[in-house]
């Protein structure tokens, strides 16, 4: 079996699991794929965005009904900084914490699995997250769809040999500025 054939059978049904996994990233690269004319717009948007609300309502269901079992002494101090900040910001706004869970990382993990350990209203967050995902994965993956034309053109105008100089640059200034921040 070809790889494209490979993809045109299951490559919708990897961008689901690949997004319920991964998230966004996903979601960015299956815009790159679509851009490819390796799947369509469409039908990446919807399989991106069904990963995600998958993944959020999954999290979600798992903290209220296992959510007893954690404890906020035992969480790491980071994780529990950020269960402080999602219960804070959802008295005041729980549709901009459920908005930017998908954008502050890390955040997408917990404030899920804390708005089910709050009992947070279950069609409430249906509602939200509906709302919340759709937009999301349409300017996540419209994103990955014109990164993916724009690489292409770059591509083009510079070649083989001067991408691999672009990311050999980009890969040193990374090396250096994270050098930098150690000493």
């Amino acid at each position: 079996m070809s790889f494209q054939l490979l993809i045109s059978h299951y490559g919708y049904l990897a961008v689901v699991i690949s997004t319920v996994c991964l998230g966004n990233s996903a979601a960015f690269a299956s815009g790159i794929a679509a851009n490819s004319g390796i799947l369509t717009y469409y039908g990446t948007f919807i399989a991106a965005w069904l990963g995600a609300f998958i993944a959020d309502q999954a999290l979600f269901y798992i903290g209220l009904f296992f959510g007893y079992k954690i404890e906020l002494g035992k969480l790491k101090p980071q994780k529990k900084e950020k269960v402080l900040f999602v219960k804070k910001w959802l008295e005041k706004s729980p549709f901009l914490v459920i908005f930017l869970w998908h954008y502050i990382p890390g955040l997408g993990t917990i404030a899920p699995l804390v708005f089910g350990v709050l009992k947070y209203s279950p069609l409430k967050l249906l509602i939200y997250d509906l709302v919340a995902v759709t937009l999301t994965t349409a300017i996540i993956v419209s994103l990955g769809f014109y990164a993916g034309a724009a690489a292409e053109k770059i591509l083009e105008a510079i070649g083989m040999v001067g991408l691999l100089i672009v990311i050999i640059l980009i890969i040193a200034v990374f090396l250096t500025l994270k050098y930098r921040n150690k000493k």
